[in-house]
């Protein structure tokens, strides 16, 4: 190979890297600057109505839910007979939005592929909504934070929920039946696709925003989310 050749290969390697190492700064600078700038400023925390909680896998955020108040009860859509370990005694329910693949063929972190992780990141991929049954009231801590919010936060919270879903032709939600995550939890079709701007996080940030809450105004990572909540 001529040497010209090799130098023009050398730069174009090195323009590349310059390049990637640019965009990943400027991702998380924008990580940051959008995180610490809220949305509905003038939010005030009640203290009165309806608890729901926000928690963290220190991953992936969900939120959860009574199972059972005068607004909704999620028996009617999540039905005993398609969770093998759950009964009527639980009594909350968490809601989850993400990458297809990377949910159903990633069952642990040690299972974590790099083309499914490369494919959820930079490609608009197909998503779904994992569900699953709490038998008792989460714990606060540094993952969880309650937050209580009104009769009609609450209805707009689950016109925000039951959007997410992909339907039937009855608008009943679409079960992905998947046997060994079938005892407490289950996955559901969704609408939207997933990418490194729109991740599991945001949705549930977006969701903040859409009931009023004070939130980041961009939220990728479960930490974005948790920061106003503290």
């Amino acid at each position: 190979m001529k040497p010209n050749m090799v130098k023009r290969i050398i730069k174009y390697i090195r323009n590349a890297i310059i390049l990637i190492v640019s965009l990943i700064i400027i991702y998380f600078l924008l990580v940051i600057l959008l995180t610490l700038i809220p949305v509905n400023r003038a939010y005030n925390p009640s203290e009165f109505g309806i608890e729901i909680f926000i928690t963290s896998n220190e991953v992936h955020i969900d939120f959860v839910l009574p199972v059972n108040n005068e607004q909704r009860s999620w028996w009617n859509d999540f039905p005993l007979n398609y969770f093998t370990l759950v009964d009527s005694s639980y009594k909350y329910i968490s809601f989850g939005w993400g990458d297809k693949d990377f949910y159903l063929n990633t069952p642990t972190w040690a299972d974590l592929k790099w083309d499914i992780a490369l494919k959820a990141l930079f490609l608009p991929t197909p998503a779904l909504m994992h569900i699953t049954y709490i038998r008792e009231k989460p714990v606060e801590n540094s993952l969880t934070k309650k937050i209580i919010i009104s009769d009609a936060q609450y209805e707009k919270l689950i016109q925000y929920l039951t959007s997410s879903f992909h339907k039937n032709e009855d608008s009943s939600f679409i079960l992905i039946y998947v046997p060994s995550k079938s005892n407490y939890e289950n996955y559901y079709e969704a609408n939207g696709s997933y990418n490194f701007i729109n991740t599991c996080n945001n949705w549930t940030n977006q969701g903040l925003k859409y009931i009023g809450i004070k939130t980041a105004t961009w939220a990728p990572f479960d930490k974005c989310v948790l920061y106003h909540l503290n």
